[in-house]
């Protein structure tokens, strides 16, 4: 005798479909598998941010070892100097009531990293686009007093404010230094 199943029935009377018990595995494996790509996202997340941070305290570091002991010594040999053709004179009044001028004239020269990959490019830029560099400089320079030439502090923070342009016109970091030749200053 066969058994009969026995159906269900809800209260209106409506059969009762039997649900399939679900197979547990494939739940649990994809379970799994939502977990380790949600763990791995989390992972590269932390990777990203760990190594911008840590970029970000080398930068730092070298920073505070740059002030600390000037920039690195740099082989002469390592460097392509590159001069501008024409000397830059500048005009200054005197900040004071003393009506007097200040003149000054300076040779500037360029020294550009040779063993840098973009330091033919950068040499050939400075050559073609002499003028437009110049012009960038003298408007830089207009900004500045006689004052400004007058010590090795000031200088240097000149030098430096023109190798920091000229760094961010050429997008490059292969200038690594400003030479002021023939500084000549005086006053009437």
């Amino acid at each position: 005798m066969a058994k009969k199943k026995q159906v269900e029935v809800d209260e209106d009377g409506v059969e009762k479909v039997a649900k399939k018990p679900q197979d547990k595995s494939k739940i649990v494996m994809m379970i799994g598998v939502v977990l380790i790509i949600v763990s791995l996202i989390f992972s590269m997340i932390s990777l990203i941010t760990i190594i911008g941070i840590s970029k970000a305290l080398r930068g730092e570091e070298e920073a505070a070892i740059l002030e600390e002991n000037g920039p690195p010594q740099i082989s002469v040999n390592d460097i392509e100097p590159f001069t501008f053709s024409e000397k830059f004179i500048f005009i200054y009044n005197d900040t004071g009531n003393s009506g007097r001028t200040h003149n000054v004239v300076v040779e500037i020269g360029v020294g550009i990293l040779k063993t840098e990959r973009d330091a033919g490019k950068v040499l050939e830029s400075m050559t073609t686009r002499e003028t437009i560099l110049r012009d960038g400089i003298e408007t830089l320079m207009k900004s500045k007093s006689h004052e400004d030439f007058v010590s090795v502090e000031s200088t240097n923070a000149l030098k430096n404010e023109i190798l920091l342009y000229l760094q961010s016109r050429l997008e490059s970091e292969s200038i690594v230094d400003v030479y002021f030749n023939n500084l000549l200053t005086s006053s009437k």
